[in-house]
């Protein structure tokens, strides 16, 4: 089998395109190895690019011309041969594009599944970049390169007019990378290139004069450099925090990295949507899996791998962050990182946790959009999160002891006397200024007593947010921090041994049901 070829020929005469193998045990089986990506352990190599590459390569050949496993064959050929299965990749990309548009899987109708194939492949092709970012590169294959990132870029265009995928990030990390010749010159300057003084100034090729490549834009090699630096000050960071999760530089720096060329929120279309794909469906699970477990470094660590890839999920931000508390004082400071940067992200666009990705889901759920809020109160914020809740109480901002309470009642529970956190927060739900207030107080109450599973505290206080949700008339005045507050209950029960409490966890979930069934969909999903 010639791998080149596979956008060329058809699977057979009668059908050229084949047929739709997505519920095909052969794409079942690749799809079980690709979902290894996505595993805390992918970056220890767990994964098998080459059987990737020869299971894509036998569907696209015998079975099926889709645009998804050519993705796959695409990126594994990228990590087994370099910049050459790169450009091999590439060339299978175009030519079944070319080939076969009308035809291929999926369907032309689901334009959206091809956009996710192309996205994908683009995104996991910058990805796989960064092990030859360093590569000194002949001058004749970078431009190869980049002249068949032009062409099938310019396909892509004709066939999808709106919203084409990009591939942008692609490009700017070949264009930065050192080439063995200067910028193309003309024969007889090449000639004399190794002369003592080459004063005559570069040509490109044999062709009119052009003009000298000195006077190429600064500020697009400016844009070339800063997202270069951006890309390997990711990779470096997820490099350190492979070996140690406690320090706080790598969270901030990782953050920075994927998050400072944000300049604002992505847009939504006329069904309230945003176009970014969502992450895949079993992600979540396998998060809430690790939870669920205890399993605080498995968390940590599959959570922030997650993030350059979906760094609109405000939900990883949640996870790592209460992971790493869970890890114990060493890894508070980290825990603190997350959470600080997380919330200047959310005040730069104060827009994020109200967004979807494009099948529907939040950007944050329930849960992130209250440890959001959380976050942003205890840093006295007014115009992220939790400004809306900053009102409620005087000066704008609950009161100066929230964020000294909650870290003595932390503080407490460690050293194993929750009985005097216990204490200090019944003082601040009895003082508290507002029934905001009050119920946040209740809500880290809560959390203590879910971490020292104390089973009857739990019992008590869930009778007691829900009676006062009632009595508030709180799903009438302020339905969504409602569903904010009874999503943690609802998750802190479910985390419960007790079996008692784990059967509330439904009643909790009617109740949410009956403010917003969608979400609360949503979250059963």
């Amino acid at each position: 089998m010639d791998v080149l070829t596979l956008g060329l020929f058809p699977v057979s005469e009668e059908n050229p395109a084949g047929e739709d193998i997505r519920y095909h045990p052969d794409f079942e089986s690749l799809q079980a190895e690709v979902d290894k990506i996505s595993l805390p352990s992918a970056a220890g190599g767990a994964i098998d690019w080459a059987k990737i590459s020869s299971m894509s390569a036998a569907i696209l050949a015998k079975q099926s011309k889709d645009l998804l496993v050519a993705a796959y064959f695409a990126v594994a050929q990228l990590h087994l041969a370099g910049l050459p299965g790169l450009e091999a990749g590439l060339g299978v990309l175009t030519d079944l594009v070319t080939t076969f548009w009308e035809t291929l899987f999926p369907q032309l109708r689901r334009m959206r599944g091809r956009v996710a194939a192309l996205e994908w492949w683009i995104e996991k092709s910058e990805s796989a970049l960064g092990s030859v970012r360093h590569t000194v590169v002949d001058e004749t294959v970078k431009a190869r390169l980049l002249e068949r990132c032009a062409r099938i870029q310019d396909i892509l265009a004709g066939y999808i007019p709106e919203n084409c995928p990009d591939l942008a990030p692609v490009v700017r990390i070949l264009e930065a990378l050192a080439s063995t010749a200067a910028p193309p010159q003309s024969p007889a300057a090449a000639a004399v290139a190794a002369a003592p003084d080459p004063s005559p100034p570069l040509k490109v090729q044999a062709a009119a004069p052009v003009t000298p490549a000195v006077t190429a834009p600064p500020s697009t090699e400016v844009a070339v450099s800063v997202d270069s630096l951006l890309v390997s000050l990711r990779d470096h960071t997820l490099d350190l925090l492979e070996g140690e999760v406690s320090s706080t530089q790598p969270h901030r720096l990782l953050r920075l990295a994927v998050w400072a060329a944000i300049d604002a929120a992505p847009p939504v279309t006329d069904d309230d949507l945003t176009l970014v794909p969502a992450p895949e469906q079993h992600l979540s699970g396998m998060l809430r899996e690790l939870e669920s477990r205890g399993d605080w470094r498995g968390l940590v660590s599959a959570a922030e791998n997650q993030l350059p890839q979906h760094i609109f999920w405000l939900d990883l931000n949640r996870f790592a962050a209460s992971a790493l508390r869970e890890l114990g004082p060493a890894c508070q400071g980290a825990a603190d990182s997350v959470a600080l940067e997380t919330a200047c992200f959310v005040a730069r666009h104060p827009e994020l946790p109200t967004r979807k990705f494009a099948d529907g889901t939040p950007f944050a759920d329930g849960e992130t959009r209250a440890w959001l809020e959380g976050i942003a109160l205890t840093r006295g914020g007014g115009s992220g999160p939790g400004s809306s809740a900053a009102s409620h109480s005087e000066g704008g901002g609950l009161p100066g002891r929230l964020q000294t309470m909650l870290q003595s009642a932390q503080a407490l529970v460690r050293e194993k006397t929750l009985a005097g956190a216990a204490a200090d927060l019944g003082q601040e739900i009895r003082r508290a200024s507002s029934r905001r207030e009050r119920m946040l107080w209740q809500l880290t109450l809560f959390r203590i007593a879910l971490h020292s599973k104390t089973t009857e505290l739990l019992h008590s206080l869930v009778d007691q947010i829900m009676e006062d949700m009632e009595a508030y008339q709180l799903a009438s005045w302020e339905p969504e921090f409602a569903m904010q507050i009874l999503g943690i209950v609802r998750s802190g029960c479910l985390k419960c041994s007790d079996k008692a409490l784990r059967e509330r966890a439904a009643t909790v979930q009617s109740r949410m049901a009956r403010i917003d069934p969608v979400q609360t969909l949503l979250i059963e999903k």
